[in-house]
């Protein structure tokens, strides 16, 4: 009934209760917010600070508008209640109407009247929470405005800072120094001090879930790390898991949880206020002095604690960022401890001796230089009075540096992590890491390798202020277009499907790569059918991956059936052998008539299937050559398959002996010989045959079984050895080949040489 649903509508929600509440301090804070961003625009505008008040501004204003829509969808919601009721009074109208021209009973009519009175108190009742509604709407709208006003004033000056790095903006150095009284601006840091902390405690109510998880992940990784310091207190066999560099990053697990925690939580709190980010930066102190020294030599170790103090300096001149002037003063003094430090390192002696510590050498240098020749440009443009300018270049090396320092020191952690795990119980039952381990290893540290140098590269980005160029830069390429007829293609989906097609090839890769060491190994699969479905599947993954990578290229579908179309008559004629080749692959695949691993003759060639792909099969000699057959040649011609049913396979070796021996005495020494073999099966036996009467020779031949294929050539030559002792020791004569000569005619020199040769 419409009155019932009404009358459920009218009392307030607790959304809507909770946004009456905090109403009002949000108009507050947002008076006293604006003020303060007036005295900050009027100094200049720190740029952190900018961007922290940007982001704030942002988040309040998601705020507005998320209450906005919930009281527009309440006040949607009783106005719609209201229409219900009108419907409703005037139905009830119409029967009171009626009642009074039947002659209804007075119950009924009483009971009209009452109905029509709780409909018309509704209907007021309703009216005025749309009016309170409406109201509060308004107050929050006109908060809105607010805070959207302030956010173009911020992105305002932001646009006008870069527009204007390349203009003088303060005195010169000597001069603006000359200016500096101690405590002249000390109300301006107390209030600055106390905007970070109002701000902070807001932002720690409202994320109070991030922290829960934050303090989770931090208990986590310092329980791995507890255990990957007591598991290196053991090491099994005498052998540590990890290096002598990892082995010295455990002995400090907290600060890995600590260094590790800090860095998932830039990820999670990427909204958090400038109060938060100094609490981080200075939480970093604590890796950055117990790890990084870890890693470098002894005689640069004392490089991390001045790294600290200059970090502790930054977060003062970011404090202190209302005082102009001390601002540039300790800015001066930070990029002076920096510049003097790369003095300090970059002399020739020790340069080698830290070269000789780290992969990329060269690379290392040029970043010494560059940071070095950016820092002497931002002192020299802040001396000259362009000090914006020299607040950019300035501040953002300096971070570059800090968060290189410290991603270094997380990437060797996570290296050392991944190497120690690979040890555990869990880890070994995995057949890739007992087996390749090694490989493993280089692969997941190239990875992680990657990703932080992928990572700092998008920081520095970010300090330097030009990741919203690049990224518009990177749109207007990537949506460019490339028009072929009525074919329209842009950058963007030439990259994204070649993207797509990289990755289908690598995970069917991947895929194919699990299946055939964890999987199959695992289950008892008839030979050959692990690798045809190993094969399918990866055929699978591709044809996804292509359609996913035509889609991505915005293709239609329709389109690529035309496409498909014209493409397979291009097949038909023009590539009829690798059609014919791929064709047969699958064949060999689902039919089985060969297998991976099977010797096969075929074509007078002889040697091991190592590979069955799409077009080819590879196979490799006894000499070592491998040689590509095409799939078609395996499908048409006769092929031998020496190993289809199992690997055994008969040998014969041939011996000759002396006319005038016992064939019985032979035969039971080639039985014998046969069966003390431990090469030779002994089901079944070995079989010795009298072949018949030669030339000069009675034939003998032993036969043979033996397990595996590859094994024949060696064990006839054993065979050989041992039939020839046997026989000798038997004082049996394997005698020479035994041949008549008539000679018809000769000359007269060579009879007499003949006849002059002393007879023995």
């Amino acid at each position: 009934m419409a009155l019932n649903k009404a009358a459920s509508l009218l009392p307030h929600s607790p959304e809507i209760v909770q946004i009456e509440q905090q109403l009002p301090g949000i108009e507050e804070a947002l008076r006293q917010r604006y003020q303060l961003l007036g005295r900050a625009l009027a100094v200049g505008g720190n740029r952190a600070r900018l961007t922290d008040a940007a982001a704030d501004w942002a988040r309040t204003l998601a705020q507005l508008e998320a209450w906005s829509q919930t009281v527009a969808l309440r006040v949607q919601r009783i106005e719609s209640s209201i229409d219900s009721l009108a419907a409703e009074r005037e139905t009830w109208n119409r029967t009171r109407v009626d009642a009074a021209s039947s002659d209804a009973p007075q119950s009924i009519a009483t009971r009209i009247e009452a109905t029509l009175g709780a409909i018309d108190a509704a209907l007021r009742t309703a009216g005025e929470r749309r009016s309170l509604l409406l109201t509060l709407q308004d107050r929050i709208v006109q908060q809105d405005l607010f805070a959207s006003a302030a956010l173009d004033e911020i992105r305002a000056a932001e646009r006008e800072g870069r527009h204007d790095l390349l203009q003088k903006d303060a005195p010169a150095w000597w001069r603006d120094l000359r200016e500096i009284r101690p405590g002249a601006h000390a109300d301006d840091v107390r209030l600055s001090v106390a905007e970070d902390l109002s701000t902070l405690r807001a932002y720690l109510a409202v994320s109070r879930s991030r922290f829960l998880v934050d303090l989770l992940l931090f208990v986590a990784i310092a329980r791995y790390a507890f255990a990957v310091r007591r598991r290196l207190a053991h090491p099994i066999d005498g052998v540590p898991p990890i290096g002598e560099s990892g082995r010295r990053l455990f002995e400090r697990p907290i600060a890995i949880a600590v260094l590790a925690g800090l860095l998932v939580a830039r990820l999670i709190h990427r909204d958090a206020p400038i109060g938060f980010a100094t609490i981080v930066s200075l939480l970093m102190l604590v890796p950055l002095v117990r790890l990084v020294p870890l890693l470098l030599p002894p005689s640069v170790r004392w490089v991390p604690w001045w790294m600290a103090a200059l970090v502790l300096l930054s977060r003062v001149r970011r404090i202190v960022y209302e005082a102009p002037l001390a601002e540039t003063a300790l800015f001066g003094l930070e990029s002076l401890g920096m510049i003097g430090a790369l003095l300090w390192l970059m002399r020739p002696a020790r340069l080698a001796v830290r070269e000789a510590r780290v992969p990329a050498p060269q690379l290392l240098r040029a970043g010494m230089r560059a940071t070095l020749f950016l820092l002497v440009t931002a002192l020299g443009a802040s001396a000259l009075g362009y000090r914006s300018l020299a607040m950019l270049l300035g501040t953002a090396t300096l971070a570059s540096v800090y968060a290189a320092t410290i991603l270094y020191a997380a990437a060797c952690a996570a290296r050392a992590a991944i190497e120690a795990s690979f040890h555990t119980s869990p880890a070994r039952r995995f057949a890739v890491v007992r087996d390749r381990r090694d490989s493993v290893l280089r692969v997941t540290g190239a990875c992680v390798s990657l990703a932080a140098m992928i990572y700092w590269g998008y920081l520095t980005l970010s300090f330097f202020e030009v990741i919203e160029p690049v990224r518009d830069a990177a749109e207007l390429v990537l949506g460019s277009e490339l028009n072929l007829g009525e074919l329209e293609i842009s950058v963007g989906d030439v990259l994204a499907f070649g993207l797509i097609v990289a990755l289908a090839f690598a995970l069917s890769r991947l895929i194919r790569f699990f299946l055939e060491e964890e999987i199959f190994p695992r289950m008892r699969l008839r030979r050959g059918v692990g690798n045809a479905v190993a094969t399918l599947f990866q055929y699978a993954t591709l044809l996804v991956g292509l359609a996913l990578a035509f889609s991505a290229a915005g293709m239609e579908f329709s389109r690529l059936a035309l496409f498909a179309g014209a493409f397979g008559v291009g097949l038909g004629f023009g590539l009829q052998t690798v059609i014919n080749n791929f064709v047969s692959g699958l064949i060999l695949l689902f039919e089985r008539p060969i297998q991976v691993g099977d010797m096969v003759e075929v074509g007078g060639l002889l040697g091991e299937v190592r590979r069955i792909g799409a077009r080819s099969c590879t196979v490799r000699t006894a000499d070592g050559a491998e040689v590509i057959v095409p799939n078609a040649n395996l499908i048409s011609e006769q092929v031998v398959n020496w190993t289809r049913s199992d690997r055994r396979r008969r040998i014969t070796v041939d011996v000759g002996v002396a006319y005038g021996t016992d064939p019985v005495r032979v035969l039971e020494l080639l039985r014998g010989v046969g069966a003390a073999s431990p090469a030779v099966l002994g089901d079944p036996p070995p079989e010795a045959l009298f072949l018949g009467f030669g030339e000069s020779a009675l034939n003998f031949r032993l036969r043979a079984w033996i397990p595996r294929f590859e094994e024949s050539y060696g064990v006839s030559s054993d065979l050989g050895v041992a039939i020839s002792a046997a026989l000798r020791d038997a004082g049996i004569e394997i005698p020479f080949p035994q041949r008549d000569l008539r000679v018809r005619s000769i000359e007269p020199d060579a009879l007499r040489a003949l006849d002059a040769t002393p007879r023995t």
